[in-house]
């Protein structure tokens, strides 16, 4: 990692992290079979991830939930052809932080569920979801544990369809319709 690389990436969790000393955000467990809104955030870079969130987003909204997602390319190139909306390189401060204004709605979004669909980490998406005012954010397992409440842990070779079954299996687990309080 160069030099100039890593020092981008300390001040841009150095900023991050004093905004979210400033702001109180309420986490709450989500029954994920009854929320009604939910956020997904992806990278978007390699076209093979389209079609699995394509597909997923319309199992979702089968199960009428609402939905808004938002992809990263890692590019700095327009996507004329891209059915969600999205935010590139080209709209990343000097820190890279997402300064768009599609991402700062994004995160103002009382979703009950936000997912990040990724994965491995992404600081322009581990921002986002980071300060986002989701109920329960969900994403890949990183060392940053401010970004998400629950985070997956795959295998390395794992792939995105697969990813998104682990990631269903979780937050069916957590619904807390199913289980009973304990006796204390």
């Amino acid at each position: 990692m160069s030099l100039v690389h890593d020092t981008h990436r300390r001040l841009h969790e150095y900023a991050l992290l004093k905004k979210l000393d400033s702001q109180r955000i309420q986490r709450q467990p989500a029954d994920y079979e009854q929320s009604k809104s939910i956020g997904i955030l992806f990278d978007a870079t390699q076209s093979q991830h389209w079609m699995p969130i394509k597909k997923y987003a319309k199992t979702l909204r089968e199960k009428g939930k609402k939905l808004k997602i938002l992809a990263y390319f890692h590019d700095k190139h327009k996507h004329d052809e891209f059915p969600f909306h999205y935010f590139n390189r080209s709209q990343l401060d000097w820190l890279l932080r997402p300064v768009s204004s599609e991402v700062g709605e994004f995160i103002k979004q009382p979703f009950d569920v936000l997912m990040t669909l990724n994965q491995s980490a992404s600081m322009a998406l581990e921002y986002i979801s980071a300060l986002s005012r989701a109920q329960l954010r969900v994403g890949p397992y990183t060392e940053k544990t401010y970004c998400y409440d629950l985070m997956i842990e795959t295998k390395d070779q794992q792939d995105l369809p697969n990813f998104i079954k682990e990631v269903e299996f979780y937050l069916n687990r957590m619904n807390s319709s199913t289980h009973e309080n304990a006796a204390i």
